[in-house]
Formats: C-alpha cells, sequence, structure tokens
C-alpha cells in the first residue's frame, strides 16, 4: 500500500443533503435570512487519523479529464470539490483539508513504451490524482509514499522541499478557498432567487463562448453591435493570485 489515506465502506457514494441518509446538507445563507440547503453525492472520501485530526482527501472520479483551475473557482463555475469538503468537515469537528481531486475515468493510449517499467510510469502519470494538496510534506508522503509518487503528481523535491508552481496551499488558504466557494454559491443561489437572467455569458481562455451554442439568441439579442451587453470575460489566473484576490475580498 502506498497510501495511508483510507476509506471505509460508507465513505464511498457518501451522501449529504438527503433525508436519513448520510451528511447534513451545506446550508448556503441568502440575504435576507432565507437558507439554501445543498445536497449532493461525493464519489470517494478518504481520511488518515493523526495527532492534530482527521486529516480528509476527497476523490470525484470524471470521464472528461477534469483540472482545478484557479478562474473557474473564482468565479463559481468550479465550486463542486469544495462544497463537498464543507459538507465533510461540518460533520468531522477535527477535521482537515488534505486535498481536493479529480480522478480520469480512461483507458489511455501510451506512446510507444519501451519497457514495463515505463509503461507502469506512463500510465500512472496518465492517470495520477488531479487537484489542489495541503501544503505539508508529511501528509503529502502520507499520501503517497512512491519514489516516484504511484497516484499523485511529484509534489515534493528530492530534499523534501516543496516542488515549484504546483497546486499546494497552506491550511489556512484551504479554509479560505472553501469558505469563498460557499460565499460564491450563495451568491448564485440569491441571484437564482431574484430571478436574476442578465444576459452577461462568462467566458474563459481558450474556450468557447457560451453563446456559440446557445438557442436564445432571439431572446436575448446578444452580438457584436450591441455594445450595451458585454460578455463577461475571466483571466487566467494561478493558485497565487486566486489567494490574492479571495484575501483582498
Amino acid at each position: 500500500q502506498h497510501s495511508s489515506f483510507r476509506a471505509t465502506t460508507g465513505d464511498t457514494e457518501l451522501r449529504f443533503g438527503y433525508p436519513d441518509d448520510g451528511l447534513p446538507a451545506v446550508p448556503l445563507r441568502l440575504s435576507d435570512g432565507s437558507r439554501v440547503y445543498v445536497r449532493g453525492i461525493i464519489d470517494r472520501v478518504e481520511r488518515y487519523q493523526g495527532d492534530e485530526g482527521i486529516a480528509i482527501r476527497l476523490i470525484d472520479f470524471k470521464t472528461p479529464n477534469l483540472s482545478l483551475q484557479p478562474e473557474k473557482i473564482y468565479w463559481g463555475t468550479q465550486l463542486q470539490l469544495l462544497i463537498y469538503m464543507q459538507a465533510v468537515l461540518n460533520s468531522v469537528p477535527n477535521g482537515i483539508p488534505a486535498g481536493l481531486y479529480y480522478f480520469h475515468l480512461a483507458d489511455p493510449l501510451l506512446p510507444d513504451p519501451d519497457t514495463q517499467s515505463d509503461i507502469e510510469h506512463q500510465l500512472a502519470k496518465a492517470l495520477s490524482l488531479r487537484g489542489l494538496t495541503l501544503r505539508d510534506a508529511s501528509i503529502i508522503r502520507l499520501m503517497d509514499d512512491g519514489k516516484p509518487p504511484i497516484s499523485m503528481p511529484s509534489l515534493l523535491k528530492a530534499d523534501g522541499d516543496f516542488a515549484l508552481n504546483k497546486p499546494l496551499a497552506t491550511l489556512e488558504e484551504m479554509r479560505l478557498l472553501i469558505q469563498h466557494a460557499v460565499n460564491v454559491a450563495a451568491r448564485i443561489a440569491e441571484g437564482i432567487n431574484t430571478g436574476e437572467i442578465a444576459a452577461a455569458p462568462l467566458t474563459f481562455p481558450n474556450e468557447d463562448s457560451p453563446c456559440s451554442t446557445c438557442e436564445a439568441f432571439d431572446i436575448c439579442r446578444r452580438n457584436a453591435a450591441n455594445s450595451g451587453i458585454v460578455p463577461r470575460a475571466a483571466e487566467k489566473m494561478n493558485f497565487s493570485e486566486l489567494m490574492d484576490k479571495i484575501s483582498a475580498e
């Protein structure tokens, strides 16, 4: 076993927000004092009992090859894993958010490996967990003690220091990100509740505008000549820039 994190039978397809089953819902408080309750199903929860509490990592299985993108977290289109973590932490008072990951469900084609070792290395790289990890060397080693890691990207250098430009977050940053996700989800729920339908599509770098596939053009009539309606253009950012924005807010 290369990981000290374990999932019990109840930690797979873990439901939250459903009556008489699983964990409580995640409450979102709206400006008028009312609440919206979020429910969902978490594919896999893994835990490690340490001296300082229970370290938790979440894994969501996806057919698309997804990765956490800071700009999408900021704008609220990639909140799933963070809301899931809030649901678990609400029921684990001494819980420590150790990691949030996507696992790509795929049968990858490998580029002409020479040896069995090459096959295993390339396969592990293609199927490694992608997401955000707590900036804690001991936690990282507990998640995967392989050299190189088997199920995760290499987050530590040979001297034990953290690798550069990797998606890592301190405990304080993890908690800020989770709170940001809850706050943004509440704002989205508020907009739905108040009937917000502004023609302001959100476009991300290197992705097509939602307008390219929208069938409601005859309703909003947004086009380049209509200067009064400007789509929201999200700028690419890294996790450091994301944390600066969230901290400032």
